[in-house]
């Protein structure tokens, strides 16, 4: 009689371990699906307003350069002037490359770990994961 009733317990006890791998399994579906979902409209929306800054930046630009080259009599030397603006920018992010790269792995970090409850939400950071990986 205690082994027909174990059989049912053990029977029992393995539908519901298989229910819940199958549960386990939708669940990491769903999250992925929204992860890459989140990621693809990201990428689709920032893709459209790259390319809208880009074309804004470039007439500003060519704006600028005619409005100081007529300040200054010399249409060259007002492009040769944003040209320099240009070039003191790009200097500066390449010597402030490290930074910015631990900016923006941070800002993707975080948008991955991101938790719905805040008061469980744990930071994390590139130099977060950067310190478990050595350990």
């Amino acid at each position: 009689m205690e082994s027909t009733e174990s059989k049912q317990y053990f029977s029992t006890t393995k539908e519901m371990i298989e229910k819940y791998a199958e549960n386990r399994l939708l669940i990491m579906k769903m999250e992925a699906a929204d992860k890459g979902s989140t990621a693809t409209t990201g990428a689709i929306v920032g893709v459209g307003l790259l390319f809208c800054g880009i074309c804004f930046l470039f007439f500003l630009n060519v704006f600028l350069a005619y409005l100081i080259g007529n300040l200054i009599d010399n249409r060259l030397l007002g492009f040769g002037i944003i040209s320099a603006l240009y070039l003191v920018m790009i200097l500066g992010c390449w010597f402030g490359r490290h930074a910015i790269v631990r900016k923006v792995s941070d800002i993707i970090i975080k948008m991955y770990f991101k938790n719905k409850d805040p008061k469980n939400a744990k930071k994390h950071t590139y130099t977060d994961l950067g310190e478990a990986a050595k350990n």
